[in-house]
Protein backbone atom coordinates (compact mmCIF):
# COMPACT_ATOMS: atom_id res chain seq x y z
CA UNK A 1 0.00 0.00 0.00
CA UNK A 2 2.96 2.30 1.14
CA UNK A 3 4.75 1.67 -2.28
CA UNK A 4 1.18 1.97 -4.35
CA UNK A 5 1.05 5.62 -2.70
CA UNK A 6 4.60 6.52 -3.74
CA UNK A 7 4.07 5.29 -7.19
CA UNK A 8 0.71 7.27 -7.85
CA UNK A 9 2.33 10.52 -6.40
CA UNK A 10 5.21 9.94 -8.71
CA UNK A 11 3.22 10.20 -11.77
CA UNK A 12 1.22 12.74 -10.29
CA UNK A 13 4.14 14.99 -10.02
CA UNK A 14 5.78 13.41 -13.19
CA UNK A 15 2.24 14.54 -15.30
CA UNK A 16 3.14 17.84 -14.06
CA UNK A 17 6.14 18.18 -15.12
CA UNK A 18 7.64 18.69 -11.47
CA UNK A 19 11.25 16.85 -11.81
CA UNK A 20 12.58 15.37 -8.22
CA UNK A 21 16.26 15.85 -7.72
CA UNK A 22 15.61 14.03 -4.32
CA UNK A 23 12.89 11.81 -2.68
CA UNK A 24 13.05 11.10 1.44
CA UNK A 25 11.26 8.10 2.42
CA UNK A 26 11.88 5.73 5.66
CA UNK A 27 13.71 2.27 4.72
CA UNK A 28 11.00 0.63 3.26
CA UNK A 29 12.31 -2.49 1.22
CA UNK A 30 9.25 -2.61 -1.54
CA UNK A 31 9.74 1.51 -1.88
CA UNK A 32 13.39 1.28 -1.97
CA UNK A 33 13.93 -1.26 -4.63
CA UNK A 34 11.06 0.49 -6.76
CA UNK A 35 13.17 3.81 -6.99
CA UNK A 36 16.10 2.07 -7.26
CA UNK A 37 14.56 -0.10 -10.47
CA UNK A 38 12.28 3.42 -12.05
CA UNK A 39 13.57 6.77 -10.45
CA UNK A 40 17.25 6.18 -10.80
CA UNK A 41 18.92 9.46 -11.58
CA UNK A 42 16.69 10.83 -7.90
CA UNK A 43 18.71 10.45 -5.11
CA UNK A 44 17.16 8.50 -2.73
CA UNK A 45 17.78 9.26 0.84
CA UNK A 46 16.15 8.12 4.07
CA UNK A 47 14.92 9.86 7.04
CA UNK A 48 17.03 9.69 10.18
CA UNK A 49 14.46 9.43 12.96
CA UNK A 50 13.38 6.15 10.71
CA UNK A 51 17.38 5.11 11.02
CA UNK A 52 17.54 6.27 14.74
CA UNK A 53 14.61 4.77 16.35
CA UNK A 54 15.78 1.82 15.68
CA UNK A 55 18.77 1.80 18.28
CA UNK A 56 17.87 3.66 20.84
CA UNK A 57 18.30 0.85 23.60
CA UNK A 58 22.35 1.54 24.55
CA UNK A 59 22.98 -2.05 25.00
CA UNK A 60 22.11 -3.01 21.53
CA UNK A 61 23.45 -0.14 20.00
CA UNK A 62 27.04 -1.76 18.94
CA UNK A 63 24.74 -4.65 17.45
CA UNK A 64 22.47 -2.39 15.29
CA UNK A 65 25.19 -0.60 14.41
CA UNK A 66 26.68 -2.97 13.03
CA UNK A 67 24.22 -4.89 10.73
CA UNK A 68 25.13 -4.85 7.12
CA UNK A 69 21.69 -3.39 6.27
CA UNK A 70 22.14 -0.30 8.57
CA UNK A 71 25.64 0.27 7.52
CA UNK A 72 24.45 0.46 3.94
CA UNK A 73 21.75 2.47 4.70
CA UNK A 74 23.23 4.94 6.82
CA UNK A 75 25.15 5.66 3.63
CA UNK A 76 21.98 6.77 2.30
CA UNK A 77 20.80 8.97 5.15
CA UNK A 78 19.32 11.98 4.18
CA UNK A 79 21.73 15.21 5.47
CA UNK A 80 19.29 17.85 4.97
CA UNK A 81 15.61 16.75 4.05
CA UNK A 82 13.60 14.97 6.21
CA UNK A 83 9.65 13.21 6.54
CA UNK A 84 9.21 14.75 10.02
CA UNK A 85 6.74 17.07 8.36
CA UNK A 86 4.79 14.16 6.50
CA UNK A 87 5.08 12.08 9.71
CA UNK A 88 2.98 15.08 11.62
CA UNK A 89 0.62 15.58 8.73
CA UNK A 90 -0.19 12.25 9.42
CA UNK A 91 -0.95 11.98 12.34
CA UNK A 92 -3.06 15.39 11.77
CA UNK A 93 -4.69 12.73 9.39
CA UNK A 94 -5.49 10.26 12.15
CA UNK A 95 -7.01 13.21 14.02
CA UNK A 96 -9.33 13.65 10.87
CA UNK A 97 -10.12 10.39 9.70
CA UNK A 98 -9.37 7.73 12.04
CA UNK A 99 -8.22 3.99 10.78
CA UNK A 100 -11.12 2.31 12.49
CA UNK A 101 -13.83 3.66 10.42
CA UNK A 102 -14.17 3.50 6.55
CA UNK A 103 -15.07 6.23 4.64
CA UNK A 104 -16.33 6.93 1.16
CA UNK A 105 -13.83 8.36 -1.44
CA UNK A 106 -16.03 11.65 -0.97
CA UNK A 107 -15.65 11.50 2.76
CA UNK A 108 -11.92 10.58 2.88
CA UNK A 109 -10.88 13.15 0.26
CA UNK A 110 -13.15 16.34 1.81
CA UNK A 111 -11.66 15.11 5.05
CA UNK A 112 -8.05 14.59 3.79
CA UNK A 113 -8.61 18.31 2.59
CA UNK A 114 -9.43 19.38 5.98
CA UNK A 115 -6.10 18.04 7.51
CA UNK A 116 -4.43 19.83 5.09
CA UNK A 117 -5.87 23.20 5.34
CA UNK A 118 -5.60 22.41 9.20
CA UNK A 119 -1.75 21.64 9.01
CA UNK A 120 -0.74 24.60 6.63
CA UNK A 121 -2.85 26.99 8.92
CA UNK A 122 -0.47 25.71 12.02
CA UNK A 123 2.56 24.45 10.71
CA UNK A 124 4.38 27.55 10.53
CA UNK A 125 3.94 29.00 13.81
CA UNK A 126 6.27 30.84 16.03
CA UNK A 127 6.10 29.65 19.65
CA UNK A 128 4.75 32.73 21.54
CA UNK A 129 6.72 34.86 24.00
CA UNK A 130 5.90 36.42 26.97
CA UNK A 131 5.88 40.23 27.56
CA UNK A 132 9.40 39.57 28.54
CA UNK A 133 10.79 37.19 25.80
CA UNK A 134 10.50 34.00 27.23
CA UNK A 135 8.80 31.21 25.61
CA UNK A 136 5.00 31.38 26.55
CA UNK A 137 2.94 27.90 27.74
CA UNK A 138 -0.52 26.96 28.04
CA UNK A 139 -1.94 23.88 29.36
CA UNK A 140 -4.74 22.32 27.44
CA UNK A 141 -6.64 19.38 27.04
CA UNK A 142 -5.85 17.70 23.36
CA UNK A 143 -8.19 18.65 20.88
CA UNK A 144 -9.68 15.28 20.61
CA UNK A 145 -11.15 15.64 24.20
CA UNK A 146 -12.90 18.90 23.01
CA UNK A 147 -14.34 17.23 19.96
CA UNK A 148 -12.32 19.96 17.41
CA UNK A 149 -12.72 17.74 14.64
CA UNK A 150 -16.60 16.57 14.94
CA UNK A 151 -17.11 20.60 15.46
CA UNK A 152 -14.83 21.45 12.64
CA UNK A 153 -16.50 19.48 10.37
CA UNK A 154 -19.44 20.19 11.13
CA UNK A 155 -19.22 23.91 10.05
CA UNK A 156 -17.67 22.60 7.29
CA UNK A 157 -20.73 20.81 6.14
CA UNK A 158 -22.66 24.03 7.26
CA UNK A 159 -20.96 26.21 5.38
CA UNK A 160 -21.24 23.60 2.21
CA UNK A 161 -24.47 22.53 2.79
CA UNK A 162 -26.63 22.52 -1.09
CA UNK A 163 -23.25 23.61 -2.40
CA UNK A 164 -21.45 20.55 -2.85
CA UNK A 165 -21.90 18.74 -6.40
CA UNK A 166 -20.46 15.12 -6.79
CA UNK A 167 -20.29 14.72 -10.11
CA UNK A 168 -17.33 17.12 -10.12
CA UNK A 169 -15.36 14.51 -8.31
CA UNK A 170 -13.63 11.79 -10.09
CA UNK A 171 -13.82 8.46 -8.11
CA UNK A 172 -11.37 6.06 -9.15
CA UNK A 173 -12.21 2.59 -8.75
CA UNK A 174 -10.57 0.74 -5.71
CA UNK A 175 -8.22 -0.91 -5.82
CA UNK A 176 -9.37 -4.33 -5.30
CA UNK A 177 -11.18 -4.20 -8.38
CA UNK A 178 -7.82 -5.39 -10.21
CA UNK A 179 -8.05 -8.85 -9.01
CA UNK A 180 -10.50 -11.55 -9.88
CA UNK A 181 -12.42 -12.73 -7.46
CA UNK A 182 -11.01 -16.41 -6.82
CA UNK A 183 -13.65 -19.11 -6.86
CA UNK A 184 -14.85 -20.21 -2.79
CA UNK A 185 -14.46 -23.85 -3.56
CA UNK A 186 -10.97 -23.55 -4.65
CA UNK A 187 -9.71 -21.01 -2.39
CA UNK A 188 -10.92 -23.29 0.92
CA UNK A 189 -9.51 -26.34 -0.80
CA UNK A 190 -6.02 -24.13 -1.21
CA UNK A 191 -6.35 -22.77 2.46
CA UNK A 192 -6.92 -26.02 3.86
CA UNK A 193 -4.38 -28.28 1.73
CA UNK A 194 -1.91 -25.54 3.41
CA UNK A 195 -2.33 -27.65 6.59
CA UNK A 196 -2.45 -30.95 5.81
CA UNK A 197 1.57 -31.06 5.11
Amino acid sequence: MEKEGLVRCVQFLESENLVMKTIVTDRHTQINKWLKENQEPVGHRFDVWHLAKNSVPALKLNKVVSQKAFVRDVKKMSPSQQTYGVEVYHSIVNQFAPKMYAYSYTGIYCRLILAALHYNENSGRKHAKTSTGQLQYTVKFPKAKKEYVTELLTETLRLCENNVDEEHFDVPDPLSSRWEKPDKREAVALFRSRFNH
